[in-house]
């Protein structure tokens, strides 16, 4: 008998591809861990838990690191982007 990875038995949606109940568990999970954000990405796994979360917000194009708003008044906008909120969580099946 061979182990189970956890790849095998996780499954990647879509927020909007999953069901009410699913995302309603996914944004729960994410209110437990006091990150005030939607899920952006449900995996099914077999634990309730945050995978990943990136903040919003401006990006230098070169470190990836934030920009302050001084650093866009000084500099204009060259070497940067904005980056959206994203939240991965994994809920249980």
């Amino acid at each position: 008998m061979s182990a189970t990875t956890t790849e095998d038995v996780m499954t990647k949606l879509n927020y909007a591809n999953a069901t009410r109940t699913q995302q309603r568990q996914a944004n729960s999970v994410l209110r437990r861990a006091r990150t005030g954000s939607i899920a952006t990405t449900i995996i099914l796994g077999s634990v309730d838990r945050v995978v990943e979360k990136i903040r919003y917000g401006y990006r230098k194009y070169t470190t990836g690191e934030y920009v302050s708003m001084a650093y866009r008044n000084k500099f204009g906008w060259k070497n940067t982007y904005y980056q959206p909120a994203l939240a991965v969580v994994e809920i249980a099946q």
